[in-house]
């Protein structure tokens, strides 16, 4: 049973690592769908550096990450209780 608890834990922190990833790899395409055109026209301005997100900006991200932790440490108290 406490397997299940470790395994689900850890399932949560990758998939809170996995968006948190996917929301920078986003900014970085906008950020170079953006600049090029502006590089390649000599018009505009663009910005010198993407604006990335922060660990706090999307709250499944949190979530994910506080229940991995807790759920996580529920399947370790559970293993060292048998």
């Amino acid at each position: 049973m406490e397997l299940k608890y470790l395994l689900i834990g850890v399932l949560s922190l990758l998939g809170s690592g996995v968006i948190y990833t996917m929301e920078r790899f986003i900014s970085v395409i906008q950020w170079a769908a953006n600049s090029v055109p502006v590089k390649l026209n000599s018009s505009g301005m663009s910005m010198p550096k993407p604006d990335m997100p922060s660990f706090v900006d999307n709250i499944f991200v949190i979530i994910l990450f506080v229940c991995g932790l807790m759920i996580l440490g529920y399947g370790v108290y559970e293993r060292r209780t048998r």
